[in-house]
């Protein structure tokens, strides 16, 4: 619906799991899914198609982690959805209203920067909680948390933008940036015709493009720094519906 309305956005594919695969035969057919695969050499993101918090969302570079990945979701969801992996440099949400952006704010990854001395998983543990430092583990290989990053040199720890998963939400402050995923959000929501959502707007190679459009309105991280945006936010969404 996105690229039929001109809004540059992420590809997905909808792969139905054996209760609702009648409808598209095979759609959950791996050997229909493995294309995707030849196709996309950086690798797929595999996740719920409904779901949040960025549980149950695996990169997939072989068709083994890909088949590990289909079968865990298909598991506890009705259906998945499958998006070619690209190296996102930033990632805002945007928080919707009837066309109004009520909150605009951005997803800074977990990050340390290397002293010469400690691995990449003892500067990892001291900056970490213990949840998120569990995930951070299944995000690299032994090799990588046993590195040691150089002196000064900066690493991400994190590959997803989830802020369950340890980044920090950030308010976006006035500007090109801020004006330009607010516009992307607004042409998304009138193209899907929703009134009150959360949408998640990425810049990756050097564009700004739609990640992903949100029913669900989750802001538990974002109340917990500024719960009075958050409160106006969702008090603003129920005088319209009552309203």
């Amino acid at each position: 619906m996105l690229a039929s309305a001109g809004v540059p956005a992420l590809p997905h594919t909808l792969v139905l799991g054996a209760k609702l695969s009648k409808h598209i035969p095979g759609s959950d057919s791996l050997d229909a899914i493995q294309p995707l695969l030849d196709r996309h050499p950086l690798g797929l993101v595999v996740k719920p198609n409904a779901g949040t918090s960025g549980e149950l969302v695996f990169r997939a570079t072989t068709r083994a982690q890909l088949e590990t990945a289909v079968a865990r979701i298909l598991a506890a969801h009705p259906s998945l959805a499958i998006s070619p992996y690209v190296e996102i440099d930033d990632e805002v949400r945007v928080v919707l209203l009837d066309g109004r952006a009520l909150i605009v704010y951005g997803k800074t990854r977990p990050s340390v920067v290397g002293d010469g001395v400690h691995s990449l998983r003892a500067l990892a543990r001291a900056a970490t909680t213990e949840d998120q430092f569990k995930i951070i583990t299944t995000e690299h290989d032994v090799a990588a948390l046993d590195a040691i990053p150089p002196l000064g040199e900066r690493r991400l720890l994190n590959w997803r933008h989830n802020l369950d998963a340890g980044a920090e939400p950030v308010l976006l402050a006035d500007g090109a940036a801020r004006e330009a995923c607010v516009a992307l959000a607004i042409r998304a929501a009138q193209a899907v015709g929703i009134r009150f959502a959360s949408i998640d707007v990425v810049r990756a190679d050097g564009a700004w493009k739609i990640l992903e459009v949100n029913a669900g309105v989750k802001m538990e991280a974002l109340g917990r720094r500024h719960p009075e945006l958050v409160e106006a936010a969702y008090g603003s969404a129920l005088d319209r519906l009552f309203g």
